[in-house]
């Protein structure tokens, strides 16, 4: 196993980086292909606000919307809720990648990610149910 030297500040010792650890190349693919999974799952339903109609906010009028609308309604809900599922992974494949690097920041980021998805899944479900509840 090589290590490779990479440039640090001017005047400081080169920083060692241990070779990529092999062990997790399953998580980095599984990674790469979740990030792609995302930016498909952000960028459908941005096409389908301009194509398709705009929903009405309120009750009788959106359920009509719904049963007239399905596979748009489902599609945009499937990729809101969806969404955190692949950015889990990405998150998990980042902090394993960069903690070869600085383990301590790898740790925060990831975890800072991990509660950022799960306060945005949580409060999604909060709006729909107090939403329903009116």
């Amino acid at each position: 196993m090589r290590t490779r030297l990479l440039p640090a500040a001017p005047g400081a010792p080169p920083m060692v980086l241990a070779p990529p650890d092999r062990s997790w190349a399953r998580l980095y693919r599984m990674g790469g292909a979740a990030a792609a999974l995302f930016v498909v799952l952000v960028l459908v339903p941005m096409i389908l606000v301009f194509v398709a109609p705009v929903p009405p906010v309120d009750g009788g009028p959106l359920l009509t919307y719904v049963a007239t609308h399905k596979g748009v309604y489902l599609t945009q809900l499937i990729c809101f809720v969806g969404l955190a599922v692949p950015a889990l992974v990405v998150l998990a494949a980042a902090g394993v990648a960069l903690s070869a690097v600085d383990k301590a920041t790898a740790a925060v980021g990831g975890l800072l990610g991990v509660v950022s998805e799960t306060i945005a899944l949580s409060l999604g479900s909060l709006r729909r149910r107090q939403s329903s509840a009116r």
